[in-house]
């Protein structure tokens, strides 16, 4: 899935991909803002992804530790480039 959605941007300025991800952010922030509060840490909202969890577990879980795993590689990657520089 990552490299397909990499290789869609491929042609995009950082100024696009941001712009891009900005408007996802607010898509999904409008859609988040339709869930009344009690049904976030109700248990069992979600019977697809385990019966012992809630809607905010899904999201820390999917959002959070991808954006952990994405920024890992964006690190490796400036370190490369600060390598490739030198040389």
């Amino acid at each position: 899935f990552n490299d397909s959605q990499v290789e869609k941007r491929q042609t995009l300025s950082v100024d696009e991909m941001i712009s891009e991800y900005a408007a996802s952010n607010q898509r999904v922030m409008a859609a988040a803002l339709g869930v009344p509060a009690e049904k976030w840490s109700q248990v069992g909202t979600l019977p697809w992804y385990g019966s012992e969890y809630s809607l905010d577990d899904f999201i820390v879980y999917s959002y959070y530790g991808h954006k952990r795993e994405h920024s890992a590689h964006i690190d490796v990657f400036a370190d490369r480039l600060n390598t490739e520089n030198k040389d």
